[in-house]
């Protein structure tokens, strides 16, 4: 009985890591999200970097990223990060096309 309620105190636990580290990595992804449209590129990279280290398994974070690679002219870092990105998320049909874009 009291191994089941640990265990379930556990999986509580857990959903409440898992919420915060979302929260967290939305908001670096937000503050990404206004110093690009600023175009403050470094600052947007530095959010997304701190966002994919609180969050490695955020394709946002990662499709961004090669977004602002690519608007930088980065094509390498670019077509790097959306790939992490599609293996994130491999329904993303739009990354498929930029990276099928930038292979031709």
């Amino acid at each position: 009985d009291s191994v089941a309620s640990r265990g379930l105190g556990d999986v509580y636990k857990r959903q409440e890591i898992d919420l915060a580290m979302k929260m967290e990595t939305t908001r670096y992804l937000l503050k990404a999200r206004t110093a690009y449209q600023q175009k403050d590129f470094d600052s947007a990279i530095t959010a997304i970097r701190d966002a994919i280290e609180v969050n490695p398994f955020s394709s946002q974070a990662f499709e961004m990223l090669g977004s602002i690679y690519y608007r930088l002219g980065w094509n390498g870092m670019a077509v790097e990060n959306w790939q992490r990105a599609l293996e994130l998320d491999p329904t993303n049909e739009t990354l498929k096309k930029y990276i099928s874009r930038l292979a031709k």
